[in-house]
């Protein structure tokens, strides 16, 4: 709950459920905060009592689904497998047509993540990039949020695996 203000005779605040994507962390708060990429809020009503229960929290979206944009009053399922590797070189879904030596200063400059895949490593896929730019495809993930490349060595080029909201590869 958050206190909105009110005017009036007495310039009371009265106590207000925090809107669906919002969240306030602290009964009272003047202000509710938007839920970030990844996470979820939306208010239920106790049938007995009629009352909401004010968006105390953000939940993280379960496995297989995913809010690629900060305020969301739901999760999506995903497009992509956190579990698997794209394999579809053709797809132009969120390019970045770059290559290793321009996206190394974007690294140092901190818009840029990247690291190996481990177990799921390929003789064709090593490593993870995850880039804080954004996109004129609606379906793109949009900053805060990263967007998520696999490098694919046979073809060099950079895939896209999907929105770090999901993926959860940078923290």
């Amino acid at each position: 709950f958050y206190a909105a203000s009110t005017t009036g005779a007495t310039n009371a605040s009265v106590c207000s459920p925090c809107p669906d994507g919002s969240y306030s962390a602290t009964s009272g708060a003047s202000v509710c905060r938007l839920c970030s990429p990844g996470f979820y809020a939306a208010s239920t009503t106790d049938a007995y009592q009629n009352s909401s229960s004010g968006n105390s929290a953000c939940t993280a979206c379960p496995l297989a689904m995913y809010s690629g944009f900060a305020g969301a009053m739901s999760c999506t399922h995903a497009p992509f497998a956190y579990n698997q590797l794209p394999t579809d070189t053709s797809v132009s879904l969120c390019a970045i047509n770059r290559i290793w030596p321009q996206l190394s200063d974007l690294v140092v400059q901190g818009h840029a993540w990247t690291g190996g895949l481990g177990r799921m490593a390929t003789s064709h896929a090593r490593v993870w990039l995850c880039l804080n730019i954004s996109f004129s495809q609606p379906f793109c993930p949009a900053p805060p949020d990263l967007a998520c490349y696999v490098y694919l060595v046979g073809p060099t080029n950079f895939t896209y695996w999907g929105p770090n909201s999901y993926l959860r590869l940078v923290s």
